[in-house]
């Protein structure tokens, strides 16, 4: 158990150091570029079909464009992100919701990038029950540029990390 201890502990100490926080922001600026600051030219569109102009009865599928990203919210917005905004406010100041505005703003990058990666390479085989997910998108995402293998190992290690994280 003691070197089961000293693992995780010797991984959350390369996880969890500056170069995370540089890489994130690097990776977010990056994709804010290379997207033409997408996260921000298509705010109005993402309004527009929230408030329903898009939806049409006829369109296939079980759930229309509001239901979906309030599935994709209930996700990502958790008890981490309303606890972790009072304990970097508590342990960090005022200053830390300056920092956390700023890497939000990029980091909206990354989230689009994520969504737009998981809506191409999802399954839609039925189309009254498409499914992916992070495991799955990876695996599809490689095999579509050849490396298909490569796929399996980065899937598997999401759903080795994701039993570890539950």
């Amino acid at each position: 158990m003691a070197n089961l201890n000293d693992f995780i502990n010797g991984l959350n100490d390369i996880l969890f150091s500056q170069w995370t926080v540089y890489a994130l922001l690097f990776t977010g600026v990056l994709f804010t570029i290379w997207s033409g600051f997408g996260q921000y030219r298509a705010l109005t569109h993402g309004v527009a079909v929230i408030r329903g102009k898009y939806d049409d009865k006829n369109d296939p599928g079980a759930i229309n464009h509001f239901q979906a990203l309030s599935a994709a919210l209930s996700a990502t917005v958790g008890l981490g992100n309303i606890g972790g905004v009072a304990v970097a406010v508590a342990l960090g100041g005022p200053g830390a919701v300056f920092w956390m505005w700023v890497i939000g703003l990029v980091g909206m990058a990354l989230k689009m990038t994520e969504v737009t990666q998981s809506m191409i390479y999802r399954n839609t085989d039925d189309p009254e029950n498409p499914h992916g997910g992070p495991m799955f998108v990876v695996k599809q995402g490689f095999k579509k540029w050849g490396l298909g293998p490569l796929g399996t190992i980065v899937g598997g290690i999401f759903v080795v990390t994701l039993i570890i994280s539950a």
